[in-house]
């Protein structure tokens, strides 16, 4: 037997399997043609070839269309009986299992003869399925009230008030109100669950072709969510991460996402579909669209959700354990109550979400943005958050211990309350952060700004400060100062009485005539003896880095009225 009978002899069996005797033979008979074609190498027998699968190759794609056409009628045409019409019977499951089942096998062969457009059209009946069976507007909603962040400017009342309402709302230390109210949520009904399921395990060559769908897309561009991450690596874990690192890595991880925005294939649409208590682990949901989708109680463990759209959705008391969550984008979401510990959400776009009392531990959110994010009584113990945006994220009582958080943007953060124990801090940005009552014990924090951050009566035990601006910081009742690390901070507008500090961690720093020392402590010779400009051409911001970079040879500037060669005039004073 030649090589081309043996290659060609297991389709045609396959094709008599698929399409029946009569298309099989016309098919045998196509297969001859071309085998006849590379036996003898003839042009003229190959441009027959040519002529006989055009139509072939129409008939074919007519074929699998009328079978999608039948599959999909079989799929509406089965009505729930009268007196089930939440179409829990049965054998009416059943026909609709089968009909789904029956353009899943569809979609897979029409994949493998090269018609596309056909499992694309199959994802689509899918889709559209879940989204009129199992509307958003069918879930339970969450019996209590959206929870309320603590106002700005709160009294001491209101703060009380605050907390003794949270500890309602939160009792239980291991698991939520959210948490325990999603538990109780009934799954998806038996067709939804499994039209989900065949949308979350479509293989590698089907998405392949849905990334080629359009006209316009490149037929040979591979699936992008497919592309990996950028990640952050580090050398050692006793070793912080430079400014260079951090800001080098969060520029590819913004080339990454913009190719995941940029993509224009095709995503399956799920849209404001009702998917609570689903079990979607272990799917393939990349680049979905879930907006608006209720997913409060899913089971999401390893599910692929990168450059999943997911803004204004539901997930409360949903578990994303190990959740490849990259690039995502959450915007509004509610997560109060998830637990998406060790999840990867590198660079996702979390703005204004709400996931107070959510789990993070160890997830990795390197390059994650959280801008105005509500996370208060929020676990992000072990997580890593290099190069993190948290600006004016709502963090009252948030766990950030041992957090690796160098680079981050924490203006006008709230964290009182919050425990950044042993937390590594190293270049970030809290100015304008509130940590009362912070918790600040052996966190790392050389190069950190803390311009106008508020510090009243936060604990910083053992902290690492080496050179941090505590430029107009507020730090009336710091405790544990003398154990702290003021090696080259800066001193600016501050009062330091009460603080305790000695006199070696005040000549270990940098001042000016503004900071108000604790009784006894001399003022050290290098600190200038008038009140320095913060912004100015020669601030106290460029004298500090001056005397930093070399202690050892640095004259502290005079006043600009007192400069060589100026004579101070003569001040008079009477007395009565």
């Amino acid at each position: 037997m030649s090589d081309s009978a043996t290659f060609f002899l297991p389709l045609s069996q396959l094709m008599m399997q698929e399409i029946g005797l009569a298309s099989a033979v016309t098919g045998f008979g196509l297969i001859a043609v071309f085998a006849l074609a590379i036996a003898h190498r003839s042009v003229r027998v190959r441009r027959i070839g040519e002529l006989v699968v055009a139509p072939l190759t129409w008939v074919r794609r007519q074929w699998i269309h009328a079978r999608i056409t039948k599959a999909e009628a079989r799929l509406t045409a089965e009505a729930p009986p009268p007196g089930d019409p939440n179409g829990q019977n049965t054998p009416y499951l059943d026909a609709r299992r089968d009909a789904l089942l029956l353009l899943e096998r569809i979609a897979q062969n029409a994949v493998r003869f090269d018609a596309g457009r056909a499992h694309i059209r199959v994802m689509e009946i899918v889709c559209a399925y879940i989204r009129e069976n199992a509307p958003a507007s069918e879930a339970v909603n969450f019996p209590l009230p959206e929870w309320t962040p603590l106002p700005d400017g709160a009294t001491d009342a209101e703060k009380a008030q605050h907390v003794a309402w949270r500890e309602v709302r939160f009792a239980n230390r291991i698991n939520s109100n959210a948490r325990d109210w999603a538990a109780a949520l009934k799954p998806p009904r038996a067709d939804i669950a499994l039209a989900i399921r065949i949308i979350g395990r479509r293989s590698a060559a089907q998405r392949a072709v849905e990334a080629a769908w359009e006209v316009e897309a490149d037929q040979t561009e591979p699936w992008v969510f497919d592309t990996p991450c950028p990640v952050l690596t580090r050398p050692t874990e006793a070793v912080p991460l430079s400014s260079g690192t951090v800001d080098a890595y969060t520029s590819n991880l913004r080339k990454w996402r913009g190719r995941l925005a940029a993509y224009r294939g095709y995503r399956p649409d799920l849209r404001g579909t009702n998917l609570q208590a689903a079990d979607l682990s272990q799917l393939v949901l990349s680049g979905a669209r879930l907006d608006g989708a209720r997913l409060d109680g899913a089971i999401l463990c390893e599910t692929r959700l990168e450059g999943a759209v997911l803004r204004d959705s539901h997930l409360r008391g949903a578990v994303l354990y190990k959740a490849r969550l990259d690039g995502a984008d959450l915007r509004r979401a509610c997560l109060e109550g998830a637990v998406l510990r060790q999840a990867t959400l590198q660079g996702a776009i979390l703005r204004k979400a709400r996931a107070e009392w959510a789990n993070f531990k160890e997830a990795r959110m390197d390059g994650a943005d959280l801008f105005e994010a509500r996370l208060e009584v929020a676990s992000f113990y072990k997580a890593r958050m290099a190069g993190v945006i948290l600006y004016k994220a709502r963090m009252l009582g948030v766990v950030l211990r041992q957090a690796a958080m160098e680079r981050a943007d924490l203006r006008r953060a709230h964290l009182p309350w919050a425990t950044l124990r042993e937390a590594r801090l190293e270049g970030a940005n809290l100015g304008w952060a509130q940590l009362e009552y912070a918790d600040l014990g052996s966190a790392r924090m050389a190069d950190a700004g803390l311009y106008k951050a508020n510090l009243r009566r936060a604990d910083v035990r053992l902290a690492q400060m080496t050179g941090v601006s505590l430029c107009r910081a507020v730090v009336t009742g710091v405790t544990s100062a003398p154990s702290a690390t003021f090696h080259g901070v800066l001193f600016k507008d501050v009062d330091l009485t009460g603080l305790a500090l000695s006199q070696e961690q005040i000549d270990q720093s940098y001042g000016d005539a503004s900071v108000i020392l604790p009784e006894g402590i001399m003022r050290p010779p290098h600190w200038p003896d008038w009140d320095m400009p913060v912004f100015d051409n020669d601030s106290i911001l460029t004298q500090w880095r001056f005397w930093r970079d070399c202690p050892a040879g640095y004259k502290p500037p005079l006043h600009p009225d007192c400069s060589p060669g100026f004579e101070a005039p003569l001040l008079l004073s009477f007395e009565k």
